[in-house]
């Protein structure tokens, strides 16, 4: 099996926001195996914007071109399921981890800048919370 040409996650950049979507371009360029560089980091369109969050609460913040997210491949045909989340998919083929089965998770690499609000729990279970004003 080829390794080098499966995607399973990569570090982005939102280029675009629609409804539950957003467009990235990847922030790391390719090399392939014969040392022959990607000329650019190339678009993704249409990518499922993850929230966290569960059956009784979810955290969702504003995204915005110029965010970074973690591009997550899914190991399956994630076509159908991209279409209503449903419990229990069928997918039409064998394939997976193409560019097609990625979801877009918000992220803020720890050397970048810091998000406006945050809220942070404490090694003691202590809670901060501070915004922007």
């Amino acid at each position: 099996m080829d390794l080098e040409n499966i995607e399973t996650v990569l570090p982005g950049v939102v280029t675009k926001v629609g409804d539950g979507v957003v467009d990235c371009k990847t922030c790391i360029r390719k090399v392939a195996p014969n040392g022959v560089l990607d000329v650019v980091n190339f678009d993704i369109p249409k990518i499922p914007l993850m929230k966290l969050g569960g059956a009784n609460a979810e955290i969702t913040f504003p995204t915005k071109e110029g965010d970074q997210v973690l591009l997550v491949a899914l190991s399956r045909d994630s076509e159908k399921w991209k279409k209503d989340y449903s419990d229990d998919v069928v997918p039409d083929s064998s394939s997976g981890l193409t560019l097609a089965d990625f979801v877009a998770v918000p992220v803020i690499a720890s050397k970048k800048t810091e998000g406006a609000a945050k809220i942070q729990i404490d090694e003691d279970g202590g809670i901060q919370v501070s915004n922007a004003g």
